[in-house]
């Protein structure tokens, strides 16, 4: 199956349950993608000890998982 995630939130435990879902989805040979915009591009700076949200990523990305971001939406928040 694909399957694209959309992640548009800055809230710590949403993105990171989110991730999770990709990484499973990978686990289960799903081709997944991951499209971080709006507040979502944030990701690597909302992380916390209980949410670790930068290392769920890099094992989504090391497992073959692709992440894309809006560009616009990085510039617009100083990324």
């Amino acid at each position: 199956m694909k399957l694209g995630i959309i992640i548009s939130s800055n809230d710590a435990e949403a993105c990171w349950n989110a991730i999770r879902y990709a990484n499973f989805a990978l686990g289960q040979k799903d081709d997944v993608k991951i499209f971080f915009m709006g507040k979502g591009v944030e990701y690597q700076k909302i992380g916390t000890d209980k949410f670790n949200i930068v290392e769920q990523a890099e094992k989504f990305m090391q497992a073959g998982g692709k992440i894309c971001a809006c560009g616009t939406c990085i510039k617009s928040r100083g990324q």
